[in-house]
């Protein structure tokens, strides 16, 4: 059981909890609450025999959904004083619930942010609140939490309060990594947008290199380097051939990575021994037509897993270079064809001005 810290009807109160939660719902959409639902005390307080199976199975029913949430669920007084916390709770604090109910007031809140005040005001005041906050765990770590909370009556009719928090540490890194990405490169084309790109990814992914290349033509065997970041700086734009290196199965149209002995599986390519390479990972930019037009890759002198994130990132701004690149192709050519154009003009004013003067 979860439920200690000298509560003895913990399942109860959440059952009242969720049935005040659903009347302040529906009284806020103007319908009307039966009377089984405006008396949740009466209900628990009944000792018929089926008032008290029905009690029961309502205690069975939010134990489980108590004890099985994914988010942290704490059951306190409004002073912060913590009385049931589920295993959920548990884990993310990294704290026994002996250790989570014996912590006082608002202990489990990072001192240093400032937001909690407010949010308790607006919680005695409207009798719920919905916000961020970051908390501590055991090991004095610190993580964002969104938390939601609101007050509720108990059997005895004593105002307690339910609190359940998600850690959204990881959302919040993939907001700003995206968030930093974009504002990097936003407002910028061409040479400059691939340049930009790079140098922003593998900052934002923490690698020590990344490139985005092109195929050099329709046999797609060799690529050439638009922008490439190298740790401390841009290097040169190569030419490479594919075979024997990493990069061939992305051209090939597959997103892959290689998390460690990256110059093991590779032994013909000697860039990876000169960048000191572990691990990889690259995704390949695609136009609007289905055709490969290059890749985007990364690259760290360490082992690396890279995640569905990490993956999440390549793809969304794969997409993005493939357009850019796609655009640079079109503006390439028509600039190639008023160059011809030109030329063939000036030809043309040439022979003319060779007639006249004959």
């Amino acid at each position: 059981m979860v439920f200690r810290c000298g509560i003895s009807q913990g399942l109860r109160d959440i059952t009242i909890a969720d049935k005040a939660f659903n009347q302040a719902k529906s009284q806020k959409r103007g319908a009307h609450i039966g009377t089984s639902e405006e008396q949740p005390t009466q209900i628990a307080a009944q000792d018929s025999p089926g008032c008290e199976r029905g009690s029961e199975q309502g205690e069975e029913r939010f134990r489980s959904l108590f004890e099985n949430s994914i988010d942290a669920v704490l059951l306190s007084t409004p002073d912060g004083t913590i009385e049931a916390a589920n295993p959920a709770a548990c884990r993310l604090f990294g704290r026994s619930v002996e250790e989570i109910c014996g912590i006082a007031g608002f202990g489990l809140v990072d001192p240093s942010d400032s937001r909690l005040q407010s949010f308790l005001e607006e919680r005695k005041r409207t009798g719920r609140f919905r916000g961020e906050l970051f908390y501590k765990r055991k090991d004095g770590s610190t993580f964002l939490g969104e938390v939601s909370s609101a007050f509720y009556q108990d059997h005895c009719g004593a105002t307690k309060a339910a609190v359940i928090i998600r850690d959204v540490t990881d959302r919040k890194r993939v907001e700003e990594t995206l968030r930093h990405i974009t504002e990097g490169t936003a407002g910028s084309t061409g040479d400059e947008f691939f340049r930009l790109l790079v140098k922003h990814l593998a900052h934002a992914l923490q690698v020590r290199y990344s490139f985005v290349a092109e195929c050099t033509d329709e046999t797609k065997r060799n690529v050439r380097m638009l922008a490439f970041w190298q740790g401390d700086g841009f290097g040169d734009n190569v030419e490479f051939p594919l075979a024997g290196t990493p990069c061939e199965t992305v051209i090939q149209g597959n997103a892959c990575s290689y998390p460690e002995r990256l110059q093991v599986l590779f032994p013909q390519d000697e860039g990876l021994v000169t960048l000191g390479a572990q691990s990889y990972a690259g995704v390949p930019l695609i136009n609007g037509a289905g055709n490969i037009l290059g890749h985007l890759v990364v690259i760290d002198d360490k082992p690396r897993v890279f995640s569905e994130q990490a993956f999440s990132f390549l793809r969304i701004f794969a997409t993005r270079a493939g357009a850019e690149l796609e655009r640079k192709h079109a503006g390439d050519a028509l600039s190639k064809s008023q160059d011809r154009l030109r030329t063939l003009l000036d030809i043309d004013n040439a022979i003319v001005t060779k007639l006249t003067r004959e």
